[in-house]
């Protein structure tokens, strides 16, 4: 029998009542998917939100690693917030139900979240963005491309595609020529295979000592932010 209380439409109205219960400022929250398992993110709501203003949306995916609880929190906080700021947005950084960004079962949940947050709070269906780090940068390409009437955009931070480089929304990657996981030169050769055929992918290399460099991308995030607004305030 399917377990009712875990169906994908019971599980966004719950997500929505926990949403809607939550004041600025920023919230860790656990949440029950199916099976026992537990769904947790984090959410940022800024301090000047207002229910009549439409908001900005981001969603934040973390590296890879065994995650500890709310994993996506200290990237939300280090990375994203200061930069983001001026924008105003809603962001929820999920943590991963395991494996990659891409299986189901964390698409779900990242979706659900989103569906979540669509309902509970007055947001810009035009500008909503999803970005992520590593593993969380590859995940962005696939969420823009199964998602491009969703996502306005992506960026990916230190992250490769898996495939080849066809966005069907535009694409933000920064990339380290010192990235000792990720080649820069495929990577730079990808964009510029993507940039002949039309598609809507931008490269910028952060000076940064590794992969896991993450202090050096913060530097870099700013130009990051610049872009998206810059994107966001574009005509569709």
């Amino acid at each position: 029998m399917k377990d009712q209380e875990s169906s994908p439409n019971n599980i966004v109205r719950h997500l929505e009542d926990t949403l809607s219960s939550k004041c600025e400022g920023i919230h860790d929250i656990e949440v029950g998917i199916h099976g026992g398992i537990k769904g947790r993110f984090t959410l940022s709501i800024p301090s000047s939100y207002a229910h009549n203003t439409p908001r900005p949306l981001v969603c934040i995916l973390h590296y890879a690693g065994q995650p500890t609880r709310f994993y996506g929190r200290p990237l939300l906080e280090q990375l994203y917030l200061a930069p983001l700021d001026h924008l105003e947005p809603i962001i929820f950084a999920p943590e991963s139900l395991g494996g990659q960004w891409h299986s189901a079962e964390n698409e779900s949940f990242v979706m659900n979240i989103l569906n979540a947050a669509l309902k509970s709070f007055m947001i810009d269906r035009k500008k909503i963005t999803i970005s992520g780090y590593s593993t969380g940068g590859v995940g962005v390409f696939h969420y823009i491309n199964a998602y491009p009437d969703v996502f306005s955009n992506g960026i990916s931070l230190a992250g490769c595609p898996s495939g080849r480089l066809e966005p069907k929304s535009p694409i933000l990657m920064l990339a380290s020529v010192s990235d000792d996981i990720f080649s820069y030169e495929q990577i730079h050769k990808e964009c510029a295979i993507a940039n002949g055929k039309g598609y809507p992918v931008t490269l910028t290399s952060v000076s940064a000592s590794n992969h896991y460099d993450v202090q050096s991308f913060s530097v870099a995030m700013p130009r990051a932010i610049a872009w998206l607004n810059e994107q966001w305030n574009r005509e569709r």
